[in-house]
């Protein structure tokens, strides 16, 4: 069975230059109409995601957490960030940010092993990353905090452990002051 086209297939060159066209009159028709922009999922953006990293050696304990806070709480803090208020981030503003919150980080965090708190320490300088937007307002960024304990008696063998969720939002908002 042979299907003949009435009309034969347009060359793709003309297909996409049609396609951005259309799209470039759609773009400028919604900025000139006054229509707001379209956030997705909005549902998530009181969101904070959360990758814990635990490794157990024979002598300590390392704890990696990478919060990655979506538009409402990192949207807080870059208003927090910003000490000038000029609206744009700047490494001082970061350095200084990262130097308040990092005593308190430790007590803020909760290790249990066997049933028991095992009490942590700073091993570096959190990190934090505006993940590309050093601006104020809606936004992503990711807080990276490394702490350790001396591994407790009766865990003998090294393990790794690794855990990724997305949880929120949160009943009391990130408050690290």
């Amino acid at each position: 069975m042979t299907l003949h086209c009435a009309n034969p297939p347009e060359p793709l060159g003309a297909r996409v230059s049609r396609a951005l066209v259309t799209l470039g009159a759609l773009v400028w028709l919604s900025s000139s109409a006054g229509i707001p922009p379209a956030h997705s999922h909005e549902v998530f953006t009181g969101f904070v995601q959360h990758q814990v990293r635990l490794v157990a050696g024979a002598r300590h304990l390392d704890l990696t957490l990478e919060l990655t806070f979506f538009e409402d709480g990192s949207e807080h803090e870059r208003d927090h960030l910003d000490a000038d208020g000029d609206g744009y981030i700047r490494r001082p503003e970061i350095d200084a940010y990262v130097r308040r919150i990092e005593p308190e980080l430790p007590q803020q965090v909760h290790l249990l092993v066997a049933g028991r708190c095992v009490p942590l320490l700073s091993l570096d300088t959190p990190r934090l990353d505006l993940l590309g937007n050093n601006r104020t307002g809606r936004g992503h960024h990711r807080l990276s905090v490394f702490l350790f304990a001396p591994t407790p008696p009766g865990l003998r063998r090294a393990q790794s452990w690794s855990s990724k969720t997305v949880s929120g939002p949160a009943s009391a908002p990130w408050e690290p002051w």
